[in-house]
């Protein structure tokens, strides 16, 4: 296959994703943005960044890691093609990227998403973590309160949190995980909290919040109390038995804080294993 048509079987695959980029420096010779020059269009379905032609990649992902600009610029320095996994904020999924020098300051990029294998991967890894530290554990308080601290530092939430629950109204927080926040501790009416939020766990629903203050929920009346807290995001799921609301889980972060897919699983997991014994 010549280059041409090589060029174009990359540029229409279905498969993978294509894209060119030009590496910016700045004026001192450091790496400083990449410079979206062409791309495929399962490039952009893949990402879901749409048209990026003529775009820097800061202003597409804007939360995109400086280092990641460091690698496919260290392409450009040495000429040596490289594959580096990397997550994509803005598409919220993890990618794996072959990185080949193309000509001057420019780089191509092969690009496929790795999302659901690291998915996998990370949730695997965790269980057997977590089902390492229970297999040795025996006290029902202990193993509250190392899940709780397990959670807390495989997600870096602020918090993680776990009560009982007394006539589907009252919690008690039994065990918890801070990290950096206050401890909450007592009994609190989880009605002060938010309108609804019985009902939602008695239906065995979770709640994922990512910011208080623009969340449509209803919890603008609550706004002072979830602050006094240093809580600005959380995810929390319930459990019910025998139809009645006993407990809950949940991690809170004292800023916005978008949950991932991965977070929330492994939230679910380590209620129910939590639970179960």
């Amino acid at each position: 296959m010549d280059a041409a048509a090589q060029y174009n079987s990359l540029f229409n695959s279905e498969n993978e994703g294509y894209c060119v980029f030009e590496v910016i420096f700045n004026h001192t010779g450091q790496p400083e943005d990449l410079l979206y020059l062409q791309a495929s269009p399962a490039y952009e379905r893949m990402t879901g960044f749409g048209s990026v032609a003529g775009r820097r990649i800061t202003e597409v992902d804007p939360g995109i890691k400086t280092s990641l600009v460091s690698v496919y610029a260290g392409v450009v320095l040495t000429g040596v093609p490289v594959r580096v996994e990397h997550y994509m904020p803005s598409a919220d999924g993890w990618f794996l990227s072959y990185v080949m020098p193309k000509q001057g300051v420019q780089i191509a990029v092969i690009l496929n998403n790795i999302t659901e294998r690291r998915f996998k991967n990370e949730k695997q890894q965790y269980l057997l973590q977590l089902g390492d530290q229970l297999r040795t554990m025996a006290d029902p308080i202990a193993i509250q309160q190392m899940a709780c601290r397990l959670l807390g530092e495989y997600t870096g939430a602020d918090r993680v949190l776990y009560g009982d629950v007394t006539d589907e109204r009252m919690i008690r927080i039994c065990q918890h995980f801070e990290n950096g926040v206050p401890a909450i501790n007592g009994v609190f009416d989880i009605k002060d909290f938010g309108e609804g939020m019985v009902d939602t766990f008695k239906r065995n629903e979770k709640i994922i919040i990512e910011d208080i203050h623009t969340t449509p929920t209803g919890l603008s009346d609550y706004h002072e109390r979830y602050t006094a807290m240093q809580v600005s995001a959380f995810a929390c799921i319930g459990l019910v038995k025998n139809g009645r609301w006993v407990a809950i889980f949940g991690m809170t972060h004292s800023t916005a804080r978008k949950w991932t897919p991965l977070e929330i699983a492994l939230m679910e997991e380590t209620a129910e294993r939590t639970w179960r014994l």
